[in-house]
This record gives C-alpha cells, sequence and structure tokens, in this order.
C-alpha cells in the first residue's frame, strides 16, 4: 500500500452532508467517495465530480456516469433540473461549493499540510521568492516540494500541474509531496499559480502578505502561523554574512525573511545561502 493509500480517508456522501452541509437524498448517504474530479478528464471510478460551469450540462453529466463517477456535486441553483434526473447516481447540491472545496479535499487526501512545513509567499516576486527559498530549505536538509506557475516540483520531481491550481488541485499535489518524503512546501501565492480559494484547507505555517492571502485566496492562520517580518537589519546581517550573496536583492530578502520567521537560524541561513551561491 502506498503512502497516498495510507494517507486517503473513506468519506462517504452522508459525511458530505455532515461535515460540510452537502445537501443529498438520504439513500445516497451511504455511497463512497474515493477520490476528487474538477473537470470531465479528471474523471476515475468512484470519484465525486465538481463540474466546472464549462462541463454543467447533460452531456457531460452523463459521461461522468459513464466514466465511473459516484457522485456529482452542483451548485443550489441547478436543483430541479431536467437534466440531473435520472442519473442513476446521487447529485449532491451545496452552495458557495469553491469555498468548501479545500476543505473537503483536505479532509479526504488525509489533511497533507499538516504533514508538511507551509510557507506561503506573496508579492511581486513571489515566484523568485520561492524558488530561492526552497534552495535555503533543500540545502538545510530539508526534503522540500515548490508550487510555483510554470515550475512546481516534488523534491526534484516536476509536477504535472494544472495552472491555476484550485483547492482540490493543491491538496493533491500536497499529497503527492507527503508520499515522495517532502517535510517542507513553498507555494507562490499568485493568480497565475493559485485560482480563488486555493488556500482554503491548508495549514500554513509562514506566510508573507497575510491579508491579502486571506482575502484572495481563503488563507485561515492559527495560532502557530508566523508571518515574515524580520528587520531589515537581520536580513542584510545574514546576506553579508553569506560571502557572494547580494544584499540588495529583493527576493533573496524576503527569503530570507520567511526563513528566519520559520525559526531557523541566521548563521544556518547564511550558510545555506553561501552553498546555493556556490552551486548557482
Amino acid at each position: 500500500m502506498s503512502v497516498a493509500d495510507m494517507l486517503m480517508r473513506r468519506m462517504t456522501v452522508g459525511d458530505l452532508q455532515t461535515l460540510f452541509s452537502i445537501e443529498c437524498a438520504d439513500d445516497a448517504r451511504a455511497v463512497t467517495i474515493t477520490d476528487l474530479a474538477c473537470t470531465s478528464n479528471e474523471i476515475k471510478p468512484g470519484c465525486l465530480y465538481i463540474p466546472p460551469a464549462a462541463e454543467r450540462d447533460e452531456e457531460h453529466l452523463r459521461d461522468a456516469v459513464t466514466s465511473g463517477c459516484y457522485a456529482i456535486l452542483l451548485p443550489q441553483v441547478w436543483r430541479g433540473r431536467a437534466s440531473t434526473d435520472d442519473l442513476g447516481i446521487p447529485v449532491l447540491f451545496s452552495d458557495e461549493i469553491d469555498k468548501k472545496l479545500g476543505l473537503i479535499a483536505a479532509h479526504l487526501y488525509g489533511e497533507p499540510s499538516q504533514q508538511l512545513a507551509i510557507f506561503v509567499v506573496y508579492g511581486m516576486r513571489c515566484h523568485s521568492v520561492a524558488r530561492k527559498l526552497s534552495d535555503i530549505l533543500h540545502m538545510l536538509g530539508n526534503p522540500v516540494g515548490t508550487v510555483v506557475e510554470g515550475s512546481s516540483l516534488s523534491l526534484s520531481r516536476e509536477l504535472e500541474v494544472p495552472y491555476p491550481l484550485n483547492a482540490v488541485h493543491l491538496q493533491q499535489q500536497m499529497q503527492i509531496m507527503v508520499e515522495d518524503g517532502a517535510t517542507a512546501a513553498v507555494i507562490a501565492a499568485d493568480e497565475a499559480t493559485l485560482a480563488p480559494w486555493a488556500l482554503v484547507g491548508t495549514a500554513i505555517d509562514v506566510v508573507s502578505g497575510q491579508d491579502t492571502v486571506t482575502q484572495l485566496y481563503g488563507a485561515t492562520f492559527s495560532e502557530e502561523t508566523h508571518v515574515a517580518a524580520a528587520s531589515e537589519r537581520q536580513i542584510t546581517q545574514v546576506l553579508v554574512q553569506s560571502d557572494g550573496a547580494n544584499v540588495r536583492d529583493e527576493a533573496a530578502r524576503q527569503a530570507v525573511s520567511m526563513a528566519l520567521a520559520a525559526g531557523i537560524t541566521p548563521d544556518s541561513i547564511s550558510q545555506a545561502a553561501w552553498v546555493s551561491q556556490e552551486l548557482n
């Protein structure tokens, strides 16, 4: 049995009703869901299909049944429409589906973000910052995954990712990282990488741009979440100690700030940054 299989939780339609206020018929509660599909191309036997707006028609719904999905989740406004009748599988309804998908996915995939140190990077240079921060974490001996538009990695393995990632896709990628042995993940928070509400259900350890990340991507924070807020003097000191590091490199400065927020010592960051400079 793979790590992914061990992480996956058994979820029934009844669980969706109880935990996430998804409406369903009483006789559908025992149906078990084994995966989630957000497009027709992702449908696998046993999955819950959550069709995008472009696929909410009778043809796509019936094709989904033929492809083996066990249930379909639609917005409340679809209740009573003829195209949902006689499909032969449960049709579920809910308001604000986008805001619930991350919670559903996190539950089904075994809360993968709880098993990773999650760094969320927001800002104009978030792609560069995410890569530099990943390098620092890697040089410190942490197996790390990176979610950045165009170059997402689980350790050194390139991930096939549909950009921008929605909450389901992000949870799936984090599950892959856990299966590969990662202990940390760095996520670039911009519209090219993440869809709205993509961070719902993700436990975040270190963040930059806290308020914006909440507003755009539905992130929530706990008392354990750290906000990158190192002083300019601290950051400069770390980079000065890293021979060859550019103290004016804003992406490097933000990466250092996030590493400091995670509790990594300045000396360790300096050494990691120096090694990264040498290798690059």
